[in-house]
């Protein structure tokens, strides 16, 4: 119980101002797992405005819906009043909420068994749909009726094979019939919430055998870029190891299908700025492995937090084999880090062809400059940098455009 103790306090002040109030979700899951924990999540018997009331530091996130952070010790925690809930016309939201103090009827509104275990402040579990049972047999299993449970947010289908991912479970019978009889409905959820998904999936530690499972096939099918592409899920099959990111497993296969673009995921799964930048530098970095060109130009155009990334897609790639160590010695071996190191600037290229106009020759000029240093073919030293420009490029030549 030591992992829960920075919840104490808030469960305290609310079983003392006479709510109840419960650890509930992924981190009773976790912690039955004896897996690391990361958020814990509190329900009570106190509605949001009475939470408010009892905490200085609340953030009302989803009061609608009863749920608010509290802050406390520079901790967040998400607590949410105990609830149940009607239909969901929409395949997220429920179409109403209503305030409950039974805990067993909140826990049956949750998505798998495992999810829906509470715990008391003084170490009880409350467990009415056998969660315990399934966390020990290792089976994903729909609280209550899965055709039901997926008929209210699609995305539990999807949630059940990253389970599956991430924990190696198997999916229960009942529970993987009603997600075969509904993978249509997949197509309801927002692609931003699909993308979440993927990205814990394809970064489980039981990926590999997700991948060959009869409803991880099927579902994917029915997901953007991989329904126009279905040959993937096939070749998927080959995987050996979880990635590191999911722009990871995208940069994998545009590697290994021609006719496989990042341009085309980036449409449909619109991916953030960061995600696309990431992916292009880590297929780039891969092209100029295969064609050979220095490491030290290699590693200056990757930045360091994507080497390790680097290394694993060169692996998963067969081609030699580049280790991590090998990519810092050669970052740590660079002349220079970036253009602003080099010793002439744009301005002394002005000075030294002052009848040009300026123009974009003074970047190409500075990019012959840049490759030739990172590689060492020169020394950054300015003057030898300005005998190396005029001798390479005198007045007479043509080769830029002014």
């Amino acid at each position: 119980m030591d992992v829960f103790k920075p919840a104490e306090p808030i469960l305290t002040r609310l079983i003392e101002a006479g709510y109840q109030a419960y650890i509930v979700g992924g981190s009773v899951r976790d912690y039955l797992l004896n897996t690391p924990i990361n958020d814990i999540d509190i329900a009570t018997s106190a509605k949001p405005e009475q939470v408010i009331a009892l905490f200085p530091q609340v953030i009302p996130v989803g009061i609608e819906h009863g749920t608010v952070i509290v802050r406390d010790h520079h901790t967040s925690f998400e607590v949410t009043t105990l609830r149940e809930e009607t239909t969901y016309s929409d395949h997220r939201h429920p179409d109403a909420v209503h305030f409950v103090t039974d805990v067993v009827k909140d826990l049956a509104r949750r998505d798998f068994t495992m999810n829906a275990i509470a715990l008391t402040e003084s170490g009880e579990l409350i467990d009415p749909f056998g969660g315990q049972d399934c966390i020990i047999n290792k089976q994903i299993q729909a609280v209550g009726n899965a055709e039901a449970r997926f008929n209210e947010d699609p995305l539990r289908m999807l949630r059940a094979i990253r389970f599956s991912s991430q924990l190696g479970f198997t999916i229960e019978q009942k529970t993987k019939h009603a997600l075969l009889s509904n993978l249509p409905l997949i197509r309801e959820v927002s692609i931003e919430r699909i993308q979440v998904e993927l990205e814990k999936f394809f970064q489980g530690t039981y990926l590999t055998e997700a991948l060959t499972l009869t409803e991880t096939k099927q579902l994917l099918v029915h997901l953007p870029f991989f329904k126009e592409k279905s040959v993937m899920i096939e070749a998927l099959t080959n995987v050996t190891m979880s990635f590191y990111r999911l722009i990871d497993a995208f940069v994998y296969m545009c590697l290994n299908h021609d006719d496989v673009t990042l341009t085309a995921i980036y449409k449909s799964y619109r991916l953030s700025n960061v995600q696309k930048r990431e992916g292009r530098l880590l297929l780039e970095a891969i092209e100029r492995y295969q064609q050979k060109e220095p490491l030290a130009l290699i590693v200056y155009h990757l930045p360091s937090h994507l080497y390790e990334r680097f290394s694993d897609l060169v692996a998963r790639s067969g081609l030699d084999a580049l280790s991590l160590v090998a990519l810092k010695q050669a970052h740590q071996a660079l002349p220079i880090h970036s253009k602003q190191d080099i010793a002439l600037k744009g301005n002394d290229l002005i000075q030294l062809f002052p009848e040009r106009k300026r123009g974009k020759w003074i970047g190409e000029m500075l990019d012959q400059l840049e490759t030739n240093i990172v590689t060492g073919n020169l020394p950054n030293q300015r003057e030898q940098l300005k005998e190396w420009v005029t001798w390479s490029y005198p007045i007479e030549k043509k080769s830029f455009n002014y």
